[in-house]
């Protein structure tokens, strides 16, 4: 989660749509991974990147999901605490691979995340059992399929 100040909001210019708010800066107030994305689309012929700050990897698979011929993501980069990828400070990090793994018959979950240097960081309680089931969340590989 991303929050801010009144006081970080910037006066937005005229030539900015009035839905849209500017901040001069925002906080991420939990020590949780999340995810800088960049979303290349076309906007009156000419190729256009925006940057997208999601919290979440829900928002991950909703932007994923949203892909059309003329915006797509480009690529993920994986922002995480020291504590997950045991440096001791935050790391920015491509993001080469998440999986969801459901194990047992409660079907509980952890997911994999892979990043360039092929480090492998782990967030939920992994658990060896029989029966696991992967979904692969994203895998830059297959970046077209969200191209």
């Amino acid at each position: 989660m991303f929050r801010t100040t009144r006081e970080a909001e910037l006066s937005r210019p005229v030539f900015v749509g009035e839905d849209i708010r500017l901040w001069s800066y925002v906080e991420h107030g939990l020590q949780l991974p999340w995810f800088y994305v960049r979303l290349a689309h076309h906007e009156d012929g000419m190729r256009m990147n925006r940057m997208l700050m999601l919290s979440n990897i829900e928002m991950l698979q909703s932007v994923l999901s949203q892909r059309t011929q003329s915006s797509w993501v480009e690529d993920v980069q994986l922002v995480s605490p020291g504590y997950f990828n045991r440096t001791g400070r935050w790391l920015m990090e491509p993001l080469l691979e998440l999986v969801e793994v459901g194990t047992g018959s409660v079907q509980s979950k952890f997911f994999v995340y892979r990043v360039m240097g092929d480090r492998v960081y782990t967030d939920g309680q992994p658990d060896n059992s029989a029966g696991q089931v992967k979904r692969t969340i994203y895998l830059e590989e297959n970046r077209s399929a969200y191209s």
